[in-house]
């Protein structure tokens, strides 16, 4: 140990009411020498004028994620089915999932009946209309003919023509036509139109038909998929499935979304890696991409570059600085040995054993140190302020860097599998449980019968409805008949007839078709009586029965969960430990391609994937393919926490998962960083504003003690080591107690 009474050459103790009678208040307003009514012994100590950087700086942390490809629907799906699992590997064009097109193919198939409907029954009443005109004019000119015989005078022994029907004028005749061609125009326009938009529905339903296989947009791994146990139904944007490149990596600010983001204007973006500064740009959204987002009130966190030099992995956290305005490799001195008389500014420096002051010219400051371009040299011994007292002894410690870390663990953890949760699609009660808990079932197989109630009187309505149909189209047939029977064959009104009975034809088969189709619907699993029978849809094994006969439910409630096979994988959820020794950090999950160490064995495992939990369900996902831009977000999810899947070396390890133990990995991890020892970082409160403090080191400079201020940050401070985001520099020797 050294003792520092011999080594103490530049501090003395004073009062302070003598001092602030030689010195005004301190030049920076964060760094007021406090005004007390009472005199105060306080510290002066000196540190020498030293070359470095001088700008006020900003830290952000991020952490190097892959890039991610996420798969949706571009409108509402039903999901039937998703043929990948987490930690799959799959290739650009693989079929990822498909979607319930059932629905959809049924009103496209609907949609095109009534298209065909729609143009059969069009040309007949375009017959019809041509037929109509076609009499309407030769009635015309009858009435014509007629009209100019009568107005000349009869021939001698011309019988006059005696009609019983009452005679339609020509100009009468000619308005008849007349409203008969705007009305036949009008039909036309009508038509039209409705072929438009049956076209337009036709459209719709061919792209979610078609929209309802969901492909690999890149090769990947896949990190995430919809939870299915909650539900089959999937929004428009909700991701089915997400994954990952491991070739293209980028350095993503969780807690910052880009609409947030206050730093776009700063001049100087870098990461340290090495020593080295590394610039990094912002990845930007583009035009249609942000709008998009602004549209739909969502935002993506804040992004940027992750330079390759850096040697950055998956998983690490790096911090981002921001520097608006900064002075390289210039004299400093500290704020705190600033002060200011009227328009000057002067410091106090050591000479000898006096103590002179001396005015200097300043430049850009930031927080800490002030950058002097007039008044010093390098190396002079400047007093500063100081309410600290200096250490009795210490030992040197050089600076270095190294990797930083401190650590998670998981205690909660089992084998993996997937699960689909049946709901009731109807009110009743359990007529019938065909399963049990831990039961396997086929696909196909009975799971349970509900008692609806309304089955019987839904079935006969929809029977009754098509006897009601063919009554209604008989009783039509037979009217039109007799008519035709009346009417002399060949003639406008038969044709007329004839097209008109075809008409109804057409109409009556569409609507019968409509009405058995509901039949089918209302008795499809039905007994007649309301009893709804429900089929397994995948073969699995039981997990959960949430209902027991004769149990009363609402349309929506659980009935029972079926999960369709374990998986090789573990899932992980960080739930609170109950062990004081063992931390949790219940929302840092390890990151992608991360090593997992169990405490017991010590087996080891790598994190293939990760679960949907309250921090990450609305994270959101912004890009664009050649179809424009694409917006997406993670769906609701069964987990309790924030949860990760993992794939152990050893495969019998999950086969024979042992009880006991939990799992470690990196809670935060920084390559190549100053961390010192957690106690040699001291903190110092403000005496004015209590609410201001800065942290600092003693630094060894030309065998004195120095303040050194440093920046760190709660987050990377450990029980153990603190990581100093700035203020070091390797080679610097510290004091350590």
């Amino acid at each position: 140990m050294h003792v520092m009474e011999e080594k103490r050459k530049c501090r003395t103790v004073f009062l302070l009411a003598a001092f602030l009678m030689l010195n005004t208040a301190c030049g920076q307003k964060d760094r007021q020498a406090p005004k007390l009514l009472e005199p105060e012994e306080i510290m002066s100590a000196c540190r020498p004028v030293e070359r470095g950087n001088v700008g006020d700086i900003r830290f952000l942390f991020a952490t190097v994620v892959p890039m991610e490809y996420c798969s949706c629907f571009d409108s509402q799906m039903t999901v039937d089915e998703i043929y990948v699992s987490i930690g799959d590997h799959v290739k650009k064009g693989d079929v990822l999932a498909k979607a319930d097109t059932k629905a959809a193919e049924q009103q496209l198939s609907d949609l095109k009946r009534q298209l065909d409907q729609e143009q059969k029954i069009y040309a007949l009443n375009r017959k019809v209309a041509a037929l109509t005109e076609d009499d309407l004019k030769k009635r015309i000119k009858k009435a014509g003919e007629k009209k100019q015989k009568t107005n000349r005078e009869p021939e001698e022994n011309e019988e006059t023509e005696i009609t019983e029907e009452p005679e339609v004028s020509e100009k009468d005749l000619r308005i008849q036509l007349a409203e008969h061609q705007e009305n036949t125009g009008y039909d036309a326009k009508l038509h039209n139109y409705r072929v438009k938009k049956l076209k337009e529905a036709l459209k719709e339903q061919e792209t979610i038909v078609k929209d309802g296989t969901l492909k690999a947009a890149h090769d990947g791994t896949v990190s995430c998929i919809k939870d299915l146990s909650i539900s089959r139904m999937a929004l428009a944007g909700e991701n089915i499935v997400v994954c990952y490149s491991g070739k293209k990596t980028y350095l993503e600010v969780p807690d910052v979304t880009v609409d947030s983001y206050r730093y776009q204007d700063y001049k100087n973006k870098y990461i340290l890696a090495k020593g080295t500064e590394f610039d990094v740009q912002e990845l930007e959204y583009g035009t249609e991409e942000m709008i998009l987002a602004k549209i739909n009130g969502r935002y993506p966190n804040l992004r940027f570059s992750c330079p390759k030099k850096a040697s950055l992995k998956t998983g690490d956290t790096c911090p981002v600085y921001f520097v608006k305005e900064r002075a390289e490799n210039v004299l400093l001195v500290g704020n705190d040995s600033l002060h200011e008389d009227g328009s000057s500014t002067y410091v106090y420096v050591k000479d000898g054993d006096s103590r002179v002051r001396r005015e200097v010219t300043t430049g850009l400051s930031d927080q800490y140190y002030t950058e002097i371009r007039e008044g010093l040299f390098e190396g002079e011994p400047v007093y500063y302020e100081s309410s600290v007292e200096l250490p009795g002894g210490y030992e040197p410690y050089p600076v270095h860097r190294g990797d930083y870390s401190s650590k998670n663990h998981a205690v909660s953890y089992q084998r993996a599998s997937q699960a689909v949760l049946y709901r009731s699609e109807y009110d009743g009660s359990i007529k019938k449980m065909a399963v049990e808990e831990k039961s396997r079932v086929k696909k196909g197989d009975l799971l349970y019968v509900i008692a609806t109630g309304a089955g019987t009187a839904a079935i006969a309505e929809a029977e009754n409805a098509v006897e009601q149909e063919n009554l209604s189209y008989q009783k039509i047939m037979k009217e039109m008949r007799e008519q035709e029977k009346e009417l002399k064959k060949d003639s406008v009104q038969w044709k007329i007839l004839s097209c008109q009975k075809q008409i109804a034809k057409i109409q009556h088969e569409n609507t019968l078709a409509d009405l058995q189709e509901k039949y089918k619907e209302v008795s499809e699993n039905n007994d007649g009586k309301g009893n709804i029978s429900v089929y397994a849809e995948e073969s699995g094994t039981v997990l959960k029965q949430y209902l027991d006969e004769e149990d009363k439910l609402l349309a929506g409630d659980e009935v029972v969960s079926v999960t369709t096979g374990k998986s090789d994988l573990l899932l992980l959820q960080l739930l609170p430990s109950g062990n004081q020794t063992i931390s949790v950090n219940t929302n840092k999950i390890a990151g992608m391609k991360e090593q997992v160490i169990y405490s017991l064995g010590k087996q080891k495992g790598t994190c293939v994937g990760y679960g949907v939990w309250e921090n990450n369900r609305n994270k959101v996902f912004l890009y664009s393919d050649q179809q424009g831009a694409h917006l997406s977000w993670h769906g609701e999810s069964s987990l309790e926490a924030a949860a990760f899947y993992v794939r152990m070396e050893d495969s019998d390890f999950v086969k024979n998962l042992p009880s006991g133990g939990y799992f470690t990995f990196n809670e935060y991890f920084l390559r190549d960083v100053i961390a010192v020892p957690a106690d040699m970082v001291k903190t110092e409160t403000d005496a004015v504003n209590t609410e201001k403090i800065w942290n600092y080191v003693w630094r060894v400079a030309d065998g004195e003690l120095v303040k050194q201020y440093v920046s760190v940050d709660e987050t990377l401070s450990g029980k153990q080591q603190t990581v100093i985001l700035s203020g070091l520099k390797e080679g610097d020797i510290l004091a350590k107690e």
